[in-house]
Formats: C-alpha cells, structure tokens, sequence
C-alpha cells in the first residue's frame, strides 16, 4: 500500500507542476489598477495626448499601462509604456468600417473562412494605420491579425 501511495503522491505532484508550467505559459491578462497607481509620467503624456478624455479606466499588461477612456471621438484604449512614451491607440469599429482591400486580404487568406469578433482601427507612432481583427476557427481558436491599410497582412506587431 505505501508504494501505491507514493505513486499517487508522485502522480500528484508531477500534476501540479504541469499545471504550474502550463498556467506561466498563458497569455498574460490585463490587471486593472487604480490611477493613483499608474507613473505620473504616464499621467502626464496621456492627459496632454488627450485633454478632453473622461471615464478613464487603467490596466497593466505585458508591461505596458493601458487606459480605456471616452472621448468626442468615441470610446478609446491607449497603450503607454512605464515612462510615458505613447506606444498605440484602438479604437473598435464595425467590420463593414474596414478598407475594402483589408476585407479583401483576408477573404483571400487562410483565414478567409473563419469567424470575425473584435474589429479595431490602430493608430500607431511613426507608421501608418492599422486594423486588427479577432478571428476564431470552426472549433474556437482565436488569432489577432494586423493589416496594414493596404491589405497587407502584417505576420508579428512591432
């Protein structure tokens, strides 16, 4: 009996670590933070690139400081690195809203069948705009893909 307990207890903690791996091999999510958490740096460059936001609600996420916010513009996700320099802001918008050579492209791609969720108008320092998409396969796996204005495909964010 002690042997066969053992072996449970080996089976139990070769579990454990295969969980543990697995879990630190996940996407990392967004964490939301109190604004009083957030460098005044930040702060600062956010409010200056924005003056007439409101509703500003902050989160931390692969290492950059993201803020959802309002503005005449409409609803607005800002991305900010820890010293405040602006990284890239998205706003959603309907698919139909997208570039007809964008919907093209991906018709014409090995995603062209799959299903299309979040749709986003990116506007990034230094390069022109862009459209990501959510798309998900038959059985749910789910792809970010970036397009470049002109259809183009982009394989990796920058």
């Amino acid at each position: 009996m002690h042997s066969s307990l053992n072996f449970l207890s080996k089976k139990y903690i070769f579990g454990l670590v295969l969980i543990a791996i697995l879990w630190s091999n996940l996407p990392a999510s967004a964490q939301d933070i109190a604004e009083k958490n957030v460098p005044p740096e930040v702060q600062k460059v956010f409010s200056l690139k924005y003056p007439d936001h409101s509703e500003a609600y902050w989160t931390l996420k692969d290492g950059l400081y993201g803020v959802s916010f309002k503005t005449a513009k409409g609803y607005l996700d800002a991305w900010f690195s820890p010293k405040g320099k602006w990284a890239h802001t998205e706003k959603i918008i309907e698919f139909e809203a997208l570039p007809k050579v964008v919907i093209d492209s991906l018709n014409a791609s090995h995603f062209g069948d799959w299903d299309v969720g979040n749709v986003y108008v990116m506007e990034i320092p230094g390069k022109a705009t862009r459209y990501k998409l959510y798309v998900y396969s038959s059985n749910w796996d789910e792809l970010e893909l970036v397009f470049e204005a002109n259809g183009r495909l982009i394989p990796d964010l920058p």
